[in-house]
């Protein structure tokens, strides 16, 4: 069958049953991923089922997207892809919409080459991580540009096939690898936030990883359901989980259920807590000090990334 004589039975749903296929081998791989990120860190076993079970429905997810387009590339029966197979198809893909360095700099409102120059006036090598980092486009640009004075890191969920030579990292921002602490003079998040299953988890974890006088761009917003809810409800252990939102936040009286309801309880915690940093201005963590300041964007129409926080590290925290 070629592409332009699609018939009726490529649009139909994926059969649960492949699905669940999916998912069961791919489970251990994102958990495996997860603990190992977590290194001699511990959290609780019902936090790292959730979030494994959330990577775990976003990748399913994928599948489906690529069902409903596919040209021929998915076999008619997925229970007959291998757990490699299936994690090559979906956690590594070559078609991520590319970010380069000109559209980051319009979201930091700021030409992000000055701050990695004023950087290298004191050191031999800055360290960039980029959250979310799709194809690397942004990391491939400061390349262009530094070379070997810039260290480049990406990680995210489903990453780019075409590495190109970059350190691109399958994980979670809620969880990144504990060896990176105090590491990343500049770490930018734009456009993945609303991806993120616990965004104050990933906030923490972000100035966990920055250098104590680093600089961190963060675009918050909403939420973007681009999940496969019947996996996520399936395998998560929130069954029966309740949350109404609270006066004066967006979703006031509204009540959410299973696992859209903790997702939602995640998003308001990250709202208060957001709104008493940005209240503080200046606040310590992990030993550090930071300044925190916010803006909004109109770069985006959508309301999944229309606030940037720009995190300044100011040393290391007077105890």
């Amino acid at each position: 069958m070629t592409a332009s004589a699609s018939s009726e039975e490529d649009f139909k749903p994926l059969p649960e049953s492949e699905v669940d296929h999916i998912a069961d081998l791919l489970e251990p791989v994102l958990q495996r991923h997860l603990t190992e990120s977590l290194g001699s860190r511990r959290i609780a076993a019902q936090e790292l089922g959730e979030l494994t079970a959330y990577w775990m429905a976003s990748a399913t997810e994928q599948f489906h997207l690529l069902h409903r387009r596919r040209t021929g590339t998915l076999p008619r029966n997925l229970t007959l892809l291998s757990a490699e197979e299936i994690c090559r198809r979906v956690l590594y893909q070559p078609d991520y919409a590319e970010r380069n360095l000109a559209l980051y700099n319009k979201k930091a409102d700021t030409h992000l080459e000055v701050l990695i120059d004023k950087l290298l006036l004191t050191r031999s090598v800055a360290r960039v991580l980029d959250i979310g980092c799709g194809s690397g486009q942004f990391l491939k640009d400061l390349r262009e540009i530094y070379g070997s004075r810039a260290e480049l890191f990406g990680i995210a969920p489903h990453v780019s096939a075409e590495a190109d030579g970059l350190d691109l990292r399958l994980g979670l921002a809620e969880v990144l690898p504990e060896d990176w602490s105090n590491r990343f003079d500049l770490i930018t998040c734009f456009d993945a936030s609303m991806y993120f299953w616990n965004q104050g988890q990933a906030f923490d974890e972000m100035l966990r990883v920055i250098a104590p006088t680093g600089t961190l761009f963060y675009g918050t917003g909403g939420i973007k359901d681009s999940v496969d809810f019947r996996v996520l409800d399936a395998r998560s252990g929130l069954s029966g989980f309740k949350f109404t939102g609270s006066v004066g936040t967006s979703v006031a009286g509204k009540t959410y259920t299973d696992s859209l309801g903790k997702w939602v309880s995640n998003l308001c915690a990250w709202d208060a807590h957001r709104a008493g940093l940005l209240a503080q201005g200046r606040f310590k963590l992990h030993g550090k000090t930071f300044q925190l300041t916010s803006r909004e964007t109109t770069l985006d129409s959508s309301t999944w990334s229309n606030e940037i926080l720009q995190v300044a590290g100011l040393g290391d925290a007077q105890q």
